[in-house]
């Protein structure tokens, strides 16, 4: 096999130890399920394992992928803090003190095993125990930056994660809690961990002013690539400080304009006060005396719902937050990223011990996805022991893969699928629109006279969930789900689909042959198919989307040319919303219009009104017109019912029962 293999692998080849094998006997009779504890694998092993079946055995390449998936046979690094070690006593976090919210660790970041030709990060990285500056990230690293840093392979795939695995020695201070059932299960534990999140700032450079770093050597050595002054939270959440922002301007200028600024102090963390089901690693044992050795796994194969029994059953029995067995975050993580844990303890009296924390994080090196169909199509007896070696995992493959950045101008977590980028979501109208309309609503709490003012709501972070295109790039709907809680831990419902806003149009028909004090009016209905209701003939009123470009009006009045066929000028609509509900009335900067589904949605229909003169003969013409755009898919035919029978005509549309609401009020207040 040598004239296969480089040089350089053959070498490495050679310099690998074997065990010695022990013989078996009584004292070993207890091991026979072999260790726990994950190979020691580096990125050059799990190539020189490739090569060797790739080159040696001629296995394909895809083969190659689902065996080294099945056995675990990933490159990992891992990182630990040992308090007994390093400071012969237990760490204590607690509860209600300045520490309640403790930063313990963090991972090396995700494919790196060491940089600038040095074994171990350790001896590059300041990787300390102080938590990250409370600052937001301005632009993140492309994957290319920690490739170049490594003289080893790095993981092609943009999510190359396979496992986060937390190793934790705790206990809570052994008495209390509200309940005596509670006692010695996971049940009303006020002590617990967390994971974090944590990037690297492209913009942050590390000079040799720079006292945050504890370089390796002294103050005087060379900057990392890597500074831990550049690493910025994306969990735990940060918020404006707004204590500090005076503060803040009276610093020292020894550092150029941009970096002041980031040195003001002007952001804080934000913990709640109770757990976050998303980010919960593990509750100590409520009044348990002995220490607890807590392993805990999070694998990108994991997909419990967070709505499910099972994830109840994490909760309850296994003492996880509910969110995090569906592996969304492992999914998520990119080159380059870094995990955190946080202990938490909460109210007086409950004090979280911790001995021992260690994290491993495991990902794949070197080759693309899927190659396994194509490489093993050559070999049907390989297609049969893939397909045997993947239906053992018992899982299903794992769901599309998504990217974790900041939302630029809010500084909160934003979770995106793939195919949708940040800089598409914000060009987003309705997007845009949704969240500058809930921060301005979140920002009126600071009133003496807000309802939520002693405990306030904040936006914590956005996932969109899916998105819909209008042809190959307009956005058209976008699903997402928020968290808006307050420091108690309280949430509010935060799931919503973006539409953006549309118009409605109330026309009446007048016959011209009745007195204008008369009431004899016809209102105009279209029957046509919706399929989300269910029906190929709903009668509803004339309605339409706005688009980015046009104004409420001028949607109006094209609607009214495709649906009725009646050409009508802007000037002559009558905006029934505005008259009933200014945009000025609202603080909270709402539209003029009608939310149909304020819970869920965020579509505001604006309904307008148009009375037209016509010939009594027209009436007919026009009840059973066939009219609507071909071309979008329109089929409508046009229904016209006395204004007095409109309310049962259309009892099933929210538009027209609006708009006859509307108009009706209207005219009582003699506004019309």
């Amino acid at each position: 096999m040598a004239h296969i293999l480089p040089h350089s692998v053959i070498q490495r080849l050679r310099n690998l130890s074997f065990p010695i094998e022990e013989p078996s006997g009584d004292d070993h009779s207890n091991d026979a399920s072999g260790s726990n504890e994950t190979p020691n694998l580096t990125p050059i092993d799990v190539i020189v394992t490739r090569i060797m079946l790739t080159k040696g055995k001629k296995l394909p390449p895809g083969i190659v992928d689902v065996i080294f998936d099945f056995a675990e046979y990933w490159a990992h690094s891992s990182n630990e803090f040992d308090y007994l070690a390093e400071h012969q006593d237990a760490l204590r976090v607690h509860g209600s003190s300045h520490s309640e919210n403790k930063f313990l660790l963090r991972s090396f970041p995700v494919g790196l095993t060491g940089i600038q030709g040095k074994k171990d990060l350790a001896e590059v990285l300041a990787y300390d125990t102080n938590e990250a500056k409370p600052q937001p990230l301005g632009k993140e690293h492309e994957p290319s930056y920690f490739a170049k840093l490594a003289d080893y392979p790095t993981p092609k795939l943009l999510h190359p994660v396979r496992k986060v695995v937390f190793s934790i020695r705790s206990k809570d201070q052994g008495w209390g809690g509200d309940n005596v059932e509670d006692r010695h299960t996971f049940r009303g534990s006020w002590t617990w961990f967390e994971a974090g999140l944590e990037k690297f700032d492209a913009d942050q450079i590390c000079d040799a002013s720079c006292t945050y770093d504890v370089r390796f050597k002294s103050p005087s050595s060379k900057a990392s690539p890597l500074p831990v002054c550049g690493l910025r939270p994306l969990y735990p959440s940060i918020v404006p400080n707004e204590e500090n922002e005076e503060e803040g301007r009276s610093k020292s200028t020894h550092l150029n304009e941009e970096n002041e600024s980031k040195e003001k102090g002007q952001f804080k963390y934000t913990h709640p006060l109770s757990h976050q089901d998303k980010w919960v690693i593990k509750c100590n044992k409520t009044a348990h005396r002995e220490w607890q050795d807590h392993v805990v796994t999070w694998s990108y194969l994991d997909h419990i719902d967070p709505e499910s029994a099972e994830a109840q059953r994490l909760e309850d029995e296994e003492g996880r937050g509910k969110g995090t067995g569906d592996g969304w975050f492992v999914r998520d993580l990119k080159l380059g990223d870094v995990v955190t844990v946080w202990a938490k303890a909460r109210f007086p009296a409950w004090v979280n011990h911790i001995e021992k924390v260690k994290l491993l994080g495991a990902w794949i090196v070197g080759h693309k996805e899927m190659r396994l169909i194509t490489n093993a199509s050559r070999i049907s007896r390989l297609i049969v022991t893939s397909s045997y070696l993947i239906s053992l995992k018992q899982t299903p493959f794992p769901p599309f893969l998504r990217t974790m950045s900041t939302l630029k101008g809010h500084n909160i977590p934003l979770n995106l699928p793939e195919g949708l980028s940040q800089d598409q979501l914000t060009s987003f109208k309705p997007f845009n629109n949704w969240i500058d309309t809930l921060t301005n609503s979140l920002r009126l709490q600071s009133d003496a006279s807000h309802p939520f003012h002693a405990d306030p709501y904040a936006l914590r972070s956005v996932t969109i969930q899916a998105f819909d295109r209008f042809g190959p790039s307009r956005l058209g709907f976008v699903k997402l789900t928020a968290t808006v809680s307050n420091g108690a831990g309280e949430t509010l419902p935060a799931a919503a689909l973006l539409r953006g806003p549309s118009v409605a149009m109330l026309v009446m028909l007048i016959p011209d042959d009745v007195p204008p004090e008369s009431d004899e009016r016809y209102v105009v209905l279209t029957v046509q198919p919706r399929v989300p209701a269910g029906s190929l003939g709903f009668v509803e009123l004339p309605a339409g989307m706005v688009d980015d470009a046009g104004s409420f009006k001028g949607a109006a009045a094209q609607e009214i040319q495709e649906e009725l066929g009646v050409t009508i000028h802007e000037d002559e609509l009558t905006s029934l919303s505005e008259l009933a509900a200014p945009t000025q009335d609202s603080n909270e900067g709402l539209p003029s219009a009608m939310f149909p589904s304020a819970g869920g949605c965020d579509e505001h229909i604006t309904i307008f009104s148009h009375e037209k003169r016509i010939h009594r003969d027209q009436l007919k013409e026009w009840s059973g017109r066939l009219t609507g755009l071909r071309s979008h898919g329109e089929k409508i035919t046009l229904k016209v019912v006395p204004m007095k029978d409109a309310w049962r005509e259309g009892a099933r549309d929210a538009k027209c029962l609006a708009a006859l609401a509307l108009w009706q009020g209207l005219r009582q207040e003699q506004k019309l």
